[in-house]
């Protein structure tokens, strides 16, 4: 079991970011992150499965009939088959945070490569799970958006699956 006295990766990876950025200002005057529309995606499980992959993209925005536009994450990983999520965010998408709490339907399956594990979570999955969106640019015009996914799911096994000790997996994504 995890101590809860310990950092996270993704906790980790953004004090190590803003340190970064401080030390930054200091540098040659060069960007000290990469452009958003050009970094790609970054897909990160941790957990029982140890993952990470970079593909090119994996971020859609895509408005449906009703006037309010989805996110869609669509990927896959070495050890993950297909990673698929979406995150209703509204009418009128703007950058800022949107969670489980806020969100009317949200919904993330990712399936193994190795195995019968399924891991979900989602606005109508029991358990829920839970999520957090950073959107820090939204092109409504080009169907783009750029932010982090934080996702909490379960993890599910068919009897006699062993899907490992955590009955959780954490999904971090950049985009």
């Amino acid at each position: 079991m995890r101590s809860s006295h310990t950092c996270g990766r993704s906790e980790l990876r953004a004090a190590l970011g803003a340190a970064a950025l401080a030390l930054a200002g200091c540098g040659n005057g060069s960007p000290s992150q990469p452009d958003a529309a050009t970094a790609g995606c970054t897909v990160e499980f941790t957990g029982d499965v140890a993952d990470e992959a970079h593909p090119a993209s994996c971020a859609t925005l895509s408005q449906g009939d009703a006037g309010d536009w989805t996110l869609t994450i669509d990927t896959s990983t070495p050890a993950i088959a297909r990673v698929h999520a979406t995150v209703d965010v509204g009418s009128a998408p703007a950058p800022g945070t949107i969670t489980n709490e806020t969100a009317a339907a949200w919904d993330l399956v990712a399936l193994s490569n190795t195995s019968s594990c399924t891991y979900q979570a989602g606005s109508d999955g029991v358990p829920n799970g839970s999520f957090t969106l950073a959107l820090t640019s939204v092109d409504t015009a080009s169907g783009s958006a750029h932010g982090t996914l934080d996702v909490v799911a379960y993890v599910h096994a068919p009897p006699t699956t062993d899907c490992g000790f955590d009955d959780v997996e954490n999904i971090s994504i950049q985009f």
